[in-house]
C-alpha cells in the first residue's frame, strides 16, 4: 500500500496555479505600462490576471497559508517590475487576494 505525500499533492495543485498567475501578471504588467494595446485587450488581460490571482490565493489558503503570507506571496509575483507602472496592479492584486482568501467556497 502506498500513501500520497501531502507536500507533493499540494505542489501538484499550487504549482500550476502559480505558473498561471505568473503568466497572467506578466501580461497585466504590459497593460500597466503605456502602450498601444486596444482597450478590450487591456480589459481582458486585467480580468485574466484577477482570475488567476484569485485561484492562486485560494490554493494557498487551502494549503493552510495565513492571509498575510498569501498576500506577500501574491505580491512577489510582481517583484522586479517598475514601481511606477504597476502600482495600481499591485494594489488590485492585494485586494483580489484578500477577497479570494475570505471568499466562501
Amino acid at each position: 500500500m502506498t500513501f500520497a505525500d501531502p507536500i507533493e499533492q499540494a505542489n501538484t495543485t499550487i504549482l500550476p496555479r502559480q505558473r498561471r498567475a505568473q503568466e497572467a501578471v506578466a501580461r497585466a504588467i504590459e497593460v500597466a505600462t503605456p502602450n498601444a494595446l486596444p482597450r478590450l485587450e487591456r480589459g481582458a488581460r486585467w480580468a485574466a490576471c484577477r482570475e488567476a490571482v484569485a485561484a492562486y490565493a485560494k490554493s494557498l489558503r487551502d494549503d493552510g497559508m495565513p492571509p498575510a503570507t498569501v498576500v506577500a506571496t501574491v505580491k512577489a509575483l510582481i517583484r522586479g517590475a517598475p514601481a511606477r507602472s504597476v502600482g495600481a496592479l499591485r494594489e488590485a492584486m492585494t485586494q483580489w487576494s484578500i477577497n479570494a482568501y475570505y471568499q466562501a467556497d
